[in-house]
């Protein structure tokens, strides 16, 4: 604070537009880091449950970052500027307050240039508080756009996989099935008076073969074959013979 902060009737005016300058870039450096953890946190949440989104999350991070260096340089240079401008209208005001009354008219358009030049800091500082967050939103967007992509891709993938181990699993499966074991003996159709409805019959019930019916009891045979015992008798007799 210099000395004629405390000597001269303005010194409250500059101390206050002081501390407006500094509650107006700390609240705008607040918000801006606010707005941009919540992206963060956001995008970190929608990569936490995406496959293959590591590298668009390094991605979205770098950029955040880059953001908010950018936006806390911008605010500093705003501060830097709007502290020139008091300092500048204190110095006309010390001046002025030292000169004679002829000299008071100069020194209220020299307040009324400092409240001008603190209200275009002021704007300045939402200028580039809105620049940055229109920046920050395009580059998480393009970079959710890109991340959709890759599941998409993915998903792709993963269905294609999923046909060729289905593909697999089946050859494996006709791979692995054994075949049915063919009757050991003559089939039992080659025997005379034995068409395909008997032979088929004989075999459902277990005599498919000529060696299988000679062994078997003539009524069981005849009930298989739904034919007379005296048929049924004859086709043991026949089989026996063989």
């Amino acid at each position: 604070m210099s000395d004629s902060e405390s000597s001269m009737p303005f010194g409250p005016l500059f101390r206050a537009q002081r501390t407006l300058i500094d509650q107006t870039i700390e609240t705008q450096r607040t918000l801006q880091r606010q707005s941009i953890e919540l992206t963060r946190r956001s995008t970190k949440t929608l990569f936490g449950v995406l496959p293959g989104t590591g590298r668009a999350a390094t991605r979205v991070d770098d950029a955040l970052d880059s953001v908010e260096t950018t936006s806390d340089n911008l605010l500093d240079e705003v501060q830097e500027r709007a502290d020139t401008s008091v300092d500048s209208a204190e110095n006309v005001a010390e001046t002025a307050a030292n000169a004679t009354e002829e000299t008071a008219d100069e020194f209220e358009t020299a307040a009324s240039e400092t409240a001008d030049a603190i209200e275009a800091a002021v704007e300045d500082v939402e200028d580039v508080t809105g620049e940055a967050e229109d920046d920050a939103e395009e580059t998480v967007q393009a970079t959710i756009d890109a991340a959709d992509e890759s599941v998409e891709a993915a998903e792709a993938a993963t269905e294609v996989a999923e046909e060729a181990v289905d593909e697999a699993e089946a050859a494996d499966e006709e791979s692995t099935e054994e075949p049915e074991p063919e009757p050991e003996g003559t089939p039992v159709g080659e025997l005379k008076g034995i068409g395909s409805t008997y032979s088929t019959r004989l075999e459902d019930a277990g005599f498919g073969t000529v060696e299988a019916l000679a062994a078997a009891p003539v009524a069981e045979i005849a009930a298989a074959a739904q034919v007379g015992e005296d048929r049924a008798a004859e086709w043991v007799e026949r089989a026996q013979q063989d």
